[in-house]
């Protein structure tokens, strides 16, 4: 039991009378879904039904009309163009259009768009022929629709056409007041079937063909039914209330006759027995204004303010009521004791017993059980009924005594077993107890919340956690002896099938497992289960697996061939969430416990393997990059004779589909695939749509299945052409080739024009900048530097003469004092760069370092390049400090890229933050190293070291093969 919503649609389920658990049968049970307001019908008097050829069912009503697909309507009104909103006839023609006849003429729907012929006046039936010729009734009489003009012909009857009906074959008839039948041969209406004289006043509301019988047909009257066979025209005898005025007559797919009326409806079946549907057992009180066979065989009904009703069938029928007595409490559990009387458990109502002898269903009001909680029921080989009681331990019922078998403990018991060697096992959520000689023993240490337990062989019992699967061997415990393929699995339900145990689980579907090979295999919601939350598990008389899922019942029958299960399409309408452990194989019924009472299931229901979904292409999106250009919908109206162009932009796509299966449109899913792309179709999808983005040009078929249950559809398909873009062309290749090679031209003869031209100019500026650093330096050694070291020398020399030739020790010193100053005088030309004035701007200093790497990859073969310096950086200025370390920074980067990176180009990009502030990177395409495994040597912990201390960020970013970005974030502010 979960919390998810139960339900797709409002269901109305009849009020059952228990003859379901009875051999002897009490009344019979029906069920319906209705279909309303909420749901998106358009309005809730429907007075016109049809399907169409996508298997979409067309509801007119006086709010307009919808079509519904099994899970949307898609409504058009008057707002939308339709002539007017009272919708009393639907037909198709051989165009696929959707033909409306209205209180205002003629509608006619094309993909989504509306036409109206130029005729005004009501329009009460419509139907297309076998010849794809549309006939209708007006005031005016019979007409045909010719080039969707309305045409009036000579009619060889006088007086009022009352209906206008189709046989099996989709051959036309007719039925004309006071007259009889007569039937449209080669173009011209013969009366065919003439009314007895008894009879002459018949006003026909619909003919109905037997689907049967040949030759065989019915005419409703307001007042009666009458029969036409072996060419005897009677009225068909009916115990139906006089006053109660019939509206509309269908034939379900075994020949009974569904018959609407002013109140309810009528059920006839073929022994002619007859059933009166109303609100007391499931439909509408109100008038019954259509009826209408779709082609899975569902029957539809249509009331008169109530919406859209749809017939279920008796396969599955709701037990939450008995003789007056509510019973839809949530079912904890469900057994069969040894007189073959019911036991069940319910959440906070106790116990119900039900007397199979007696017909007589009770709560056991003994004290110990009045308003508890049973958490399992159980009964042994020995048919002894075995309950555990809220706060009341272990019950046991032997046929005759019921008496408490094991004492309470802090926790409830939640499971009670006994084993083929008569040995009883019980568990508390976190303990597992068995019962040998008398004596309990404990077994605990598992992980998670005990859910089930069950004997896998003589000596080993499976342990059913939340958290996995666990094996009791020999009653000793081991935590690692668990099955590993169910790990961390919540099993909630165990059962086994021939070689295979199968568990039912939270989330994850039925897990099959095979002690024998160790294999498993997985059934969940795409193999067409209701849902993957697995609450119990049995099977039938058959062998069928029956479960009960967090969305109702499934039944799956085993493929020998396949070695695997496969859901059977019995019709299951009740969108119900069942309880845990709560299932039962009862006299020919199955009995799920679910969390408002008890379903019982036909187990022997055979499906029509006719009825298989149907699926249909709805549209083909185009997208695009461009924001300018919106999507494309090209919407698809039936099969396309030849294939979709498509431009060369026009190749991101959106394909969408859907599938039709009325019967339980939840279990439908998909297969698709793309021919030219896929060879084999994908597997199972609940989407109703696939994306294919950037499809190279081509010839290109969609193809998509929808399947139920196992059972496939017809393929759809569309065919689609992407054209190749010009540039794709053989021409468009050569004048690229052409270009390329004239580009390469003309590009290596500027480069080299250019290299000479930077060449000669960074020599003029180096010859500018020597004369100025040598005239500078001239000035600084005169002024200050140079007259000192000047000095050092004289005074050096002077002392030297005044040393003899035999000291040699003090000639030494005087000759390492001029060397020393020698030394020094040359070391100040190093920094005369960083002491000119003008090189204290941004400008100077970047532009000095792009000399830098100019001249550094010069002849090197490195494409060496600076982006974004330009001459506002003049304005500025910063210290000596920045500009000298600045400098260094840069050339030990572009030192290291020739050395170690092996890069064919170093690009330079300086770039102004949005802070104002100046960043520079410095990139190369070069081998790269991993920023994670290698040392960082001096020259990058140099980098990182000056960039601190000029109030900088050194970023590095390298990986093998991808080169090396170095980013430099200053907090130098530029103004302009």
């Amino acid at each position: 039991m979960s919390n998810q919503s139960p339900s797709y649609f409002s269901k109305l389920i009849l009020t059952v009378l228990v003859s379901l658990f009875l051999k002897v049968g009490h009344a019979q049970n029906y069920n319906f879904s209705l279909y309303g307001l909420k749901e998106g019908l358009a309005q809730s008097q429907i007075m016109a039904m049809y399907q169409d050829h996508n298997h979409l069912l067309w509801l007119g009503t006086y709010g307009g009309v919808s079509h519904f697909n099994g899970t949307d309507f898609t409504s058009y009104s008057k707002a939308n163009g339709l002539a007017s909103n009272t919708i009393h006839s639907i037909t198709e023609d051989g165009k696929n259009r959707i033909i409306l006849g209205t209180e205002a003429g003629i509608s006619i729907i094309t993909a989504g768009k509306i036409e109206n012929l130029n005729f005004k006046e009501p329009v009460g039936q419509l139907v297309c022929d076998k010849n794809k010729t549309v006939w209708g009734l007006s005031r005016y009489g019979l007409f045909k629709l010719v080039n969707n003009q309305v045409v009036f012909g000579r009619q060889t009857f006088a007086k009022e056409a009352t209906a206008l009906s189709l046989d099996l074959k989709g051959n036309a008839y007719i039925s004309v007041y006071g007259e009889g039948i007569y039937a449209l041969k080669n173009d011209t209406w013969v009366l065919t079937y003439p009314f007895p004289a008894n009879a002459k006043n018949i006003y026909g509301r619909k003919i109905l063909f037997d689907n049967k019988t040949p030759n065989k047909f019915y005419v409703l009257t307001p007042q009666g039914l009458y029969v036409n066979e072996k060419n005897t025209f009677k009225p068909y005898t009916l115990v139906l209330a006089k006053d109660n005025l019939f509206s509309s007559i269908e034939q379900d797919n075994i020949g009974n006759l569904w018959i609407g009326a002013q109140r309810g409806a009528y059920l006839v079946r073929q022994d002619s027995t007859v059933i009166y549907l109303n609100n007391e057992n499931g439909l509408s009180q109100k008038r019954i204004n259509k009826i209408f066979k779709d082609v899975e065989n569902n029957i539809w009904l249509s009331s008169d303010g109530e919406g859209l009703f749809k017939y279920e069938g008796d396969g599955f029928v709701h037990f939450d009521k008995f003789k007056g007595v509510n019973y839809s409490s949530v079912i904890s559990g469900i057994v069969a004791d040894k007189n073959d009387n019911l036991w069940i458990g319910t959440f906070s109502n106790g116990l119900i017993n039900y007397n199979s002898k007696n017909n007589t269903a009770w709560y056991l009001n003994r004290p110990e059980f009045k308003n508890k909680t049973v958490f399992y029921l159980y009964k042994d080989a020995d048919k002894n009924v075995w309950a555990a009681i809220q706060g009341n331990g272990i019950w046991k019922y032997d046929g005759t005594e019921l008496k408490q078998a094991i004492l309470p403990k802090p926790y409830d018991y939640n499971i009670v077993l006994i084993d083929k060697q008569k040995t009883l096992w019980y568990t508390t959520p976190f303990n597992c107890f068995y019962v040998k000689n008398g004596v309990e023993y404990r077994i605990s240490g598992f992980k998670g919340y005990a859910n089930s337990l069950r004997q896998l062989n003589d000596n080993t019992m499976l342990l059913g956690t939340t958290k996995g699967v666990y094996l009791i061997k020999d009653f000793i415990f081991d935590e690692n002896n668990r099955i590993k393929e169910l790990d961390g699995v919540n099993v909630l339900s165990i059962n086994a099938y021939r070689d295979e145990i199968l568990f039912g689980t939270l989330g994850d579907g039925i897990i099959s497992w095979n002690p024998k090979t160790n294999s498993r295999q997985k059934y969940t919601t795409l193999n067409g289960l209701s849902s993957n939350d697995i609450y119990s598990l049995t099977f039938d008389g058959n062998g069928n697996l029956w479960t009960g899922t967090g969305r109702g019942i499934n039944k799956l029958g085993y493929n020998n061939a396949a070695h695997k299960f496969e859901i059977i399409n019995d019709r299951n309408p009740i969108v119900i969430e069942c309880n845990q452990n709560a299932i039962l194989n009862y006299n020919g019924r199955i009995l799920v416990g679910t969390i408002a009472g008890v379903v019982a299931a036909k187990p022997n229901l055979i499906a029509d393997p006719a009825v298989k979904p149907y699926v249909y292409i709805r549209r083909l999106t185009v997208h695009y990059d461009q924001a300018k250009n919106a999507d494309s919908i090209i919407r698809i109206a039936t099969a396309i004779s030849k294939p979709i162009s498509l431009d060369a932009d026009q190749n991101q796509l959106t394909i969408s589909f859907k599938g039709v299966f009325l019967t339980s449109p939840q279990n439908v899913v998909y297969e698709y695939r793309l021919k030219g792309v896929e060879e084999d179709f994908s597997r199972q999808i609940k989407m109703e749509e696939v994306e294919y983005p950037f499809l190279e040009p081509g010839n290109y078929t969609f193809e998509v299945r929808a399947v139920v249950n196992g059972k496939k559809s017809n393929t759809a398909q569309l065919n689609f052409i992407i054209a190749t873009p010009f540039y794709a062309t053989w021409w468009f290749k050569i004048l690229v080739i052409l270009g390329i090679i004239l580009l390469i031209y003309l590009g290596q003869h500027y480069i080299l024009k250019a290299r000479i031209k930077r060449k000669r100019e960074i020599e003029a500026i180096k010859l500018n900048e020597q004369t100025k650093i040598r005239k500078q330096t001239a000035e600084d050694f005169h002024d200050d530097i140079g007259n000192k070291l000047t000095r050092i020398n004289v005074l050096s020399e002077i002392l030297d003469k005044k040393i003899t030739e035999t000291q040699t020790d003090e000639k030494e010193l005087v000759k390492m004092i001029r060397d020393n100053a020698q030394t020094l005088y040359s070391g100040t030309k190093d920094i005369l760069w960083a002491l000119d004035p003008k090189s204290d701007n941004l400008f100077e200093i970047l532009n000095y370092i792009k000399s830098f790497g100019i001249d550094l990859f010069q002849g090197t073969g490195v494409n060496f390049k600076m982006e974004g310096l330009v001459a506002e950086y003049q304005q500025t200025h910063l210290s000596m400090e920045v500009n000298r370390n600045l400098t260094l920074i840069f050339k030990e980067v572009l030192t290291n890229a020739l050395k170690y990176a092996e890069a064919k180009s170093v690009i330079i990009k300086i770039s102004v933050t949005d802070k104002k502030t100046i960043d520079i990177l410095v990139t190369d395409d070069g081998k790269g190293f991993s920023t994670e495994k290698i040392t960082q040597g001096r020259g990058l912990n140099n980098i990182k070291t000056r960039a601190n201390r000029i109030d900088s960020t050194a970023q590095i970013q390298s990986e093998p093969e991808k080169g090396t970005n170095i980013t430099i974030s200053t907090n130098i502010f530029v103004t302009f």
